[in-house]
């Protein structure tokens, strides 16, 4: 076992825990609601990750965003299908997904919706630091 793995377990548990902090300060719903959002996100948007030249014009149409169905995001998330169905009502009640014909959209623009962008840049910040402080743990 690396001599720094101990520290860089603990940089990792401090950064997962500024982001579950930074979550639930500003997303209105729980953890497992906020597992859910995110992997319809990643159902509709995941293609742009491979081909973000796409992504240059701006935020992809609706018809561009892929709907997901409620088995596949049981999947991905690992819960029990009868909770996220409930977690997925609630995200359809509180206005950030939409049902359509073949499951469901994030409400788009996604980034600009409610405080997701605030959650974004905590994130990219929360990320950048972490990096860092593994990065000189590796220079001990």
């Amino acid at each position: 076992m690396p001599n720094n793995l101990r520290l860089q377990g603990l940089i990792v548990c401090e950064a997962l825990s500024r982001l579950c902090r930074l979550i639930t300060d500003n997303f209105d719903c729980d953890l497992e609601c906020f597992a859910c959002y995110l992997a319809v996100i990643s159902a509709n948007l995941g293609r742009f990750a491979r081909a973000p030249e796409a992504l240059e014009g701006g935020p992809p149409s609706a018809e561009e965003r892929l709907p997901v169905s409620r088995r596949a995001i049981a999947a991905s998330v690992g819960l029990p299908r009868e909770t996220v169905r409930r977690k997925l009502i609630e995200l359809v009640e509180k206005g950030h997904l939409q049902e359509v014909r073949g499951g469901l959209r994030a409400v788009a623009p996604v980034l600009e919706h409610a405080d997701n962008l605030t959650i974004v840049m905590g994130a990219i910040r929360t990320f950048e630091r972490a990096a860092g402080e593994l990065k000189t743990s590796n220079e001990r």
